[in-house]
């Protein structure tokens, strides 16, 4: 608060600060910011599994038949299932480079929401069967 390397343009000096209070880094000027300081949304998945065995040509020989199904809540239901992150590097105000004086001017506050991945999140089927022996 109140550091003269510093102008605010478009965003007041407040807003600035109570967005570094809120991201949990009040106190860690000049700093780096401890490792897991942040949170992730919660995620709930549900998988399942059906198998069966079948004998196979000889004793000690077996087929297997599976059936998979990974996140099947968001087979059922849109909204379920999902797994959020965000990006390892993210920064946290946008700032339009130093003025003639030298002073960073602090332009506004990045408050990005978490990124669905799309890739964890979406429910998958798998068919399959394996030859043991």
């Amino acid at each position: 608060a109140g550091d003269p390397n510093v102008v605010y343009s478009g965003v007041s000096e407040a807003v600035v600060l109570q967005h570094i209070d809120k991201l949990g880094l009040s106190g860690k000027a000049g700093t780096i910011a401890p490792r897991n300081i942040g949170r992730a949304d919660y995620y709930r998945s549900l998988d399942m599994r059906i198998a069966q065995e079948i004998p196979g040509f000889m004793d000690d020989d077996k087929f297997v038949l599976y059936f998979d199904a990974v996140n099947l809540l968001n087979f059922f239901n849109d909204s379920e299932g999902l797994r959020y992150f965000k990006s390892r590097n993210q920064e946290i105000l946008e700032t339009d480079g130093l003025d003639d004086q030298g002073r960073w001017i602090i332009t506004g506050v990045r408050d990005e929401e978490s990124f669905i991945d799309y890739g964890s999140s979406s429910y998958r089927f798998q068919l399959g069967f394996s030859y043991e022996f």
